[in-house]
């Protein structure tokens, strides 16, 4: 239980310590009149999420430091493995996008180069600050104490406490959040952490081409049906790699204890 609070507590000091160093950079941007609000938002968040990132990597490497890079499998069965359970995650992140009127009402219109910054900011940056917090620091620690499924659930919920109100995310968006914070553990558990940042990576790409572009990779409203089918799909191969993972690590773990 202590290590659970203290956990909460580090994702909280998280919080505000990113929160608190954008607030104090914007402040310090308004003294630049030829930024405008848009600009100076997204410089602020962007520098904000660099200064926690490096952070959270030197925290990551005292964490790892006997072996300071999770390797990455790069078998063909694994990479395999791995395309699928991206192009299943992509496809069901578009469809709660498009369902989510919360978040996809409107395509948000920004210049050339906020929209620059917010690239950086989503697409590199935030995937690798919160994939080395979230499955590098807190779900590698969790894993340690307690079984997989269980540290794989409060580390995706603590991720989904992160985006509460961010970019418009309650209700559908939050649960979106959780079910990837999901997805995410899963692959940084079994195929590691180079993986799991990838897969990140393409779902905020996928984000930011909808919202900022106005690019959907599926026509909702044409092969309604066949959509519907590669998404019970995408769904099942989902579950049975997580099924596949609950079940890898149990027997992994019942085989230490015979041995």
């Amino acid at each position: 239980m202590r290590i659970i609070l203290r956990t909460v507590l580090f994702t909280i000091l998280f919080l505000i310590l990113q929160n608190g160093i954008f607030l104090l950079i914007v402040s310090f941007l308004d003294n630049f009149p030829h930024l405008n609000y848009k600009n100076g938002l997204a410089v602020g968040e962007l520098i904000s999420v660099l200064l926690v990132l490096i952070l959270v990597s030197i925290l990551y490497y005292k964490k790892h430091r006997t072996n300071r890079i999770v390797k990455a499998q790069f078998q063909i069965r694994t990479v395999i493995l791995f395309t699928l359970i991206t192009l299943s995650t992509l496809f069901v992140n578009e469809y709660i996008r498009s369902i989510n009127t919360e978040i996809s009402k409107s395509t948000l219109e920004i210049d050339l180069t906020t929209k620059l910054f917010v690239f950086v900011n989503i697409v590199v940056v935030a995937s690798l600050s919160e994939e080395l917090l979230f499955r590098g620091i807190i779900l590698h620690t969790l894993s340690g104490k307690f079984n997989m499924f269980f540290s794989i659930i409060i580390a995706s919920l603590l991720y989904m406490v992160i985006h509460i109100g961010l970019n418009g995310n309650t209700g559908v968006g939050l649960i979106r959040h959780f079910l990837f914070g999901v997805v995410f553990g899963i692959i940084y558990l079994h195929y590691g952490l180079i993986y799991s940042i990838i897969l990140h990576g393409l779902t905020n790409l996928l984000w930011f081409v909808s919202k900022y572009e106005n690019i959907s990779i599926i026509s909702w409203s044409k092969y309604e049906l066949y959509n519907k089918v590669i998404l019970l799909a995408a769904v099942t191969i989902l579950i049975l790699a997580m099924v596949y993972g609950f079940l890898k690590d149990r027997n992994k773990k019942e085989n230490s204890i015979h041995l």
